[in-house]
């Protein structure tokens, strides 16, 4: 079932990056993205980017990190998730923070 599939990549993913792997965190969240695309969830879609962007933050790859949280609020506007617009703009809001810029940051 590519649903479970990539939702098993998914944890492992989270797994790895809470061991500092990123890496290798960034290959299961990469998975987690490609089947969620097989099967056109949008959900996991959106929430595949924003552990790819989160990761790519610890990883201290700020634009990459940016533009999978731009990826991930973009699907979660076209899916009508409010919830993940919120997650996608704090995540945002964090990496402009990071890159030095806190007029955006407050956006």
């Amino acid at each position: 079932d590519t649903d479970a599939d990539g939702v098993a990549c998914c944890h492992i993913g989270l797994i790895y990056r809470l061991m500092g792997d990123y890496n290798r965190a960034l290959l299961y969240h990469q998975r987690h993205l490609m089947t969620a695309q097989r099967s056109g969830n949008l959900g996991a879609q959106g929430m595949a980017y924003s552990h790819m962007g989160n990761t790519y933050e610890s990883l201290g790859h700020l634009q990459q990190a940016l533009d999978c949280h731009k990826k991930a609020l973009s699907i979660a506007e076209e899916a009508g998730d409010v919830a993940g617009q919120g997650d996608a703009y704090a995540n945002m809001g964090g990496v402009y923070d990071g890159l030095g810029d806190s007029h955006m940051s407050l956006q």
